[in-house]
């Protein structure tokens, strides 16, 4: 038969022994009581046979077969309390790792800029943004745990709450427009800038202007707000990412706010429907307080 194993207490208690010299400094190194440490003892060595221990007038010295033992055994004791402690570090670090998947410019122009804010009061918790047009699942390998993301697909897995409207409106560097005030003449002599969206085809239906020119097209916001930027046009882009770049100048309105364009297109939190960890709950709260 299979000869039982000793328990790690067992053998925490015979190390702490051989190390201390008595029962009672083993209980206070190990947090326990004398009597515990005793009992281990005692027992191991009733199972194999034969004292392991010497006792003497100022207290226990270990056999020499207790030497050998504690030698063959201490590199696995050290390997199996490193490897707890990468265990419960893994843990902990998974549990308050919360993966966010959006598109590149949400993350640059809108997430990015606050993180600060988050981490001012959740330290321990650290956000991964996963920055990419690709929509990632919620479930299987490389699971997200968050997406922020226009336009939301109802699902009973999923919960998706409105939190910002897509409101657009057409921004320009200010040497283009320079000092004179948001004027639709402006459209006659700019050029106009495009994101994949396409929305300035939407804009001239809906306030029945037509377009002077065929504008520039970037595949991502982003791109067309850099476009902007560097004086290349108008563009018409998310009010909610342009919100903190018109406050620094680098951009400013180039037509009247009755020109801005409210789209039906919403930005939506989503999140798994249930069992989610506290660090994801932390985090989609933080997300609702700043939309």
């Amino acid at each position: 038969m299979q000869q039982r194993l000793p328990s790690i207490l067992t053998l925490r208690a015979l190390r702490a022994t051989a190390n201390s010299g008595s029962f009672s400094a083993a209980a206070e190194q190990l947090g326990v009581t004398q009597g515990a440490v005793a009992q281990k003892v005692r027992q191991f060595e009733a199972e194999i046979g034969f004292k392991l221990f010497e006792r003497w007038a100022r207290g226990l010295r270990p056999t020499s077969a207790c030497k050998i033992y504690l030698a063959e055994i201490e590199p696995a004791l050290e390997r199996i309390g490193e490897a707890t402690a990468v265990l419960s570090t893994n843990h902990q670090t998974s549990a308050n790792q919360v993966t966010v998947s959006t598109t590149p410019s949400i993350a640059s122009r809108w997430l990015i800029p606050k993180l600060s804010s988050f981490y001012v009061h959740h330290a321990d918790i650290v956000i991964t943004i996963d920055a990419s047009e690709k929509l990632r699942r919620f479930t299987g390998p490389d699971a997200i745990d968050i997406a922020l993301r226009w336009g939301g697909t109802p699902s009973e897995d999923l919960d998706a709450k409105p939190i910002l409207s897509n409101l657009l409106i057409a921004v320009a560097s200010p040497a283009l427009v320079k000092s004179t005030l948001p004027n639709v003449a402006n459209l006659a002599n700019l050029t106009l800038i495009n994101d994949g969206h396409h929305f300035w085809r939407k804009w001239s239906t809906t306030f029945a202007v037509d377009l002077p020119s065929i504008p520039l097209d970037f595949g991502q916001t982003n791109h067309a707000i850099d476009a902007a930027i560097n004086g290349l046009g108008i563009a018409l882009v998310p009010f909610m990412l342009v919100d903190e770049i018109l406050k620094t100048g680098k951009l400013v309105r180039a037509l009247p706010k009755e020109y801005d364009l409210q789209t039906d297109i919403q930005f939506y939190l989503m999140t798994k429907a249930q069992n989610q960890r506290a660090a994801v709950q932390t985090v989609c709260q933080w997300v609702l307080d700043q939309a």
